[in-house]
């Protein structure tokens, strides 16, 4: 299973740095089907969750886990990685896509599963916004003869496609999505437990494109 280590903070507006997170790691599953069957898990657990929002950035926590999700504009991600040798062409790219850092620790004694398959991302009008994942850009980067190394990069800092968050374990990577004006409707669901019996479903977070 592949694992990929990856915080991004925000330094400054125009700026990024990168801290490695201890165990940041996480794997995708499509499990749609699956999970739509399993019991909602403390359905009163949004009551117990507190939410803030600062300068575009959402974070909820409650007993289960903590979540947040930074948007990124074009420019700040252009930076990164031209710092890491990423040639223009590439970077150009940013343009035309919406980046979220998102950040989750579980706050449980049990496993949390992270898996961006599960969650609601819609405009307002409730049309979905199509995530662009690890798929997208390895043809994408093909396309642009991108070398190895920097799509190698590039592919770690993605929020991987899927992870079991154990006791204290937290994880962090880029959501990229396709640009998209105006609100941004995110609902994350993760399952819970060894066998992923139960599900946490957050309250529906609302939240904008960087620099958009």
């Amino acid at each position: 299973m592949p694992c990929y280590s990856v915080m991004m903070m925000l330094k400054n507006k125009n700026n990024l740095m990168i801290r490695p997170m201890k165990h940041a790691a996480l794997v995708f599953v499509v499990l749609l089907s699956s999970t739509a069957l399993l019991p909602l898990y403390a359905a009163n657990e949004n009551a117990k969750s507190k939410t803030a929002i600062k300068d575009g950035t959402v974070s909820v926590s409650n007993a289960t886990l903590s979540f947040k999700m930074v948007p990124r504009t074009p420019d700040q991600m252009a930076a990164f990685y031209e710092g890491r040798g990423f040639p223009a062409k590439a970077t150009n790219v940013f343009n035309e896509v919406c980046f979220f850092t998102v950040i989750v620790k579980n706050l449980s004694r049990d496993i949390v599963w992270l898996e961006p398959a599960n969650w609601q991302i819609n405009r307002e009008s409730g049309e979905n916004i199509k995530r662009l994942g690890q798929q997208y850009w390895r043809k994408r980067w093909q396309q642009l003869n991108l070398p190895k190394n920097n799509q190698a990069t590039f592919r770690w800092t993605l929020l991987p496609t899927s992870r079991d968050l154990r006791p204290d374990e937290g994880v962090g990577g880029n959501l990229v999505l396709a640009a998209t004006p105006g609100k941004i409707m995110v609902t994350p669901v993760f399952r819970l437990g060894a066998e992923g019996q139960s599900r946490l479903k957050l309250a529906t977070q609302t939240i904008r494109c960087g620099g958009r």
